[in-house]
């Protein structure tokens, strides 16, 4: 009896532990129709992670992580208070 409320809190902590170590899944899928020619999609970054600051005076770079299984050509365009700037994105996959 005792060996078997050992297995379960034993069984209780290692089912906790794993639990609170999965890491939060956030992902922000754009999928384009392959259908036309040139396909588009227009978002807010607080529409692919709100808890991105709002004023980005302080910034001087913008990271785009980004995975690709297929090389793709893209355009990235950010609208600041200055205009709109665009990057032309070529992706390349090796051994694809």
């Amino acid at each position: 009896m005792k060996n078997n409320r050992k297995i379960l809190v034993w069984a209780t902590l290692a089912m906790s532990l794993f639990v609170q170590c999965k890491p939060a899944e956030r992902t922000f899928k754009v999928r384009f129709d392959s259908t036309k020619e040139v396909s588009g999609k227009k978002f807010a970054l607080k529409d692919m992670n709100p808890e991105l600051p709002a004023d980005w005076d302080g910034y001087q770079f913008v990271v785009l992580e980004y995975k690709i299984a297929t090389a793709q050509r893209f355009q990235l365009g950010f609208t600041t208070d200055y205009g709109y700037n665009e990057l032309r994105i070529m992706s390349y996959v090796p051994n694809a």
